[in-house]
């Protein structure tokens, strides 16, 4: 196994499994915006991932296809709610 590739995740995301790359995208509705700290907001973020296996290793290249746009938000007081 060379690499495990992924989509429908609603983030971009690299990371080792057991020595081995892992790819996750967003894909083609709508990622999470991780920088928001007050809320979960969900938005419209369609994209995909180039992977490239080159001799020294995997590449990958993320590509949005859109500007962002705020589709939901759960403010942090109701996520925290979850947890209680």
């Amino acid at each position: 196994v060379l690499a495990v590739l992924s989509g429908h995740m609603h983030m971009n995301r690299v990371a080792m499994w057991h020595g081995i790359p892992l790819v996750v995208t967003m894909g083609q509705q709508s990622t999470v915006d991780l920088t928001r700290t007050d809320a979960l907001a969900v938005i419209e973020g369609m994209g995909f991932a180039i992977c490239d296996l080159l001799p020294g290793g995997l590449q990958t290249t993320f590509v949005p296809l859109a500007e962002p746009r705020v589709i939901r938000e759960i403010p942090e007081e109701r996520l925290r709610a979850f947890f209680s």
